[in-house]
């Protein structure tokens, strides 16, 4: 295969041989250039976490697995928000790439106050320095925590903060990348962040669709009306219409529109255009 690199090492981007782009994360590692095998998982990863995939009016997301993905309903982020709301722990210049947190004793996937390094990756941190002075970076790399300490944690970030932090005043929240340990959909508290192209199992890497023409398993109202087109996902992934009342309402996360019906009326397939990432 060959490939064209477009632009610099902070807009990495390959242009594939089959009409495809890949997109990488800021400060990518870039394990590989080749096409993406969508329709296979890996045991080993190949792409960086949070890597994006488009052809042929789809687009794709490399992600990690927590449990079996099912390929017909949607996977949702597989953690809570990493660290809660605490103080900046450490005085931070104007201008500085990394900051420092005094995270709870509490706070990391198991609320046991462990976070491993770099576990934060692809995530993002919420920094308030003051009122209305809020700014959102993305985390490139963090320290390791241990159990029941409550200082601290350093979050290295993909562009400079926009003014200083003064320590004990300042305050942050940090989640991880919404790809890292997602999870076949289980809950009405998490967001779908795609749909499975394989069936991949726990700790492996796989790719989830999250735009373009595509399917999931329907409720039996989905598109099956005059004028109903716009859908939602359920608390289990799985795709309805949006109603005006239920767990399908308007306050539903939105998923898409039906492109068709069936030839005399009706519920069709039905195709539907999905909408999370373009």
């Amino acid at each position: 295969m060959t490939v064209q690199f477009v632009g610099t090492k902070s807009r990495l981007g390959v242009d594939l041989d089959n009409g495809g782009w890949l997109q990488f994360p800021p400060y990518a590692k870039m394990l590989t250039t080749a096409i993406p095998e969508i329709w296979k998982f890996d045991t080993t990863q190949i792409y960086d976490l949070g890597t994006f995939y488009r052809v042929g009016g789809r687009t794709f997301v490399y992600a990690k697995s927590s449990g079996t993905q099912i390929p017909d309903v949607g996977s949702q982020v597989g953690s809570h928000q990493h660290i809660a709301q605490c103080y900046v722990g450490v005085d931070a210049a104007q201008y500085d790439t990394s900051i420092v947190l005094d995270r709870a004793s509490t706070d990391g996937a198991a609320h046991d106050g462990v976070i491993a390094k770099d576990e934060l990756m692809g995530g993002w941190v919420f920094i308030f320095p003051a009122a209305n002075h809020a700014a959102v970076r993305m985390i490139m790399g963090n320290s390791a925590t241990i159990a029941g300490s409550t200082r601290e944690i350093t979050l290295d970030l993909d562009m400079p903060i926009p003014e200083a932090l003064t320590a004990d005043s300042a305050v942050a929240e940090a989640m991880a990348s919404p790809y890292l340990n997602v999870v076949t959909a289980v809950s009405e508290l998490r967001s779908v962040v795609g749909i499975p192209t394989v069936r991949a199992t726990t700790g492996t890497w796989f790719w989830l669709q999250t735009w373009g023409p595509c399917w999931a398993a329907s409720a039996a109202g989905a598109g099956a009306g005059n004028s109903d087109r716009n859908l939602c996902f359920r608390y289990n992934g799985a795709i309805d219409e949006v109603a005006a009342t239920g767990y399908n309402s308007i306050q539903a996360q939105h998923a898409g529109f039906v492109f068709t019906n069936a030839y005399a009326g009706g519920q069709s397939a039905p195709f539907f255009m999905l909408q999370i990432t373009p």
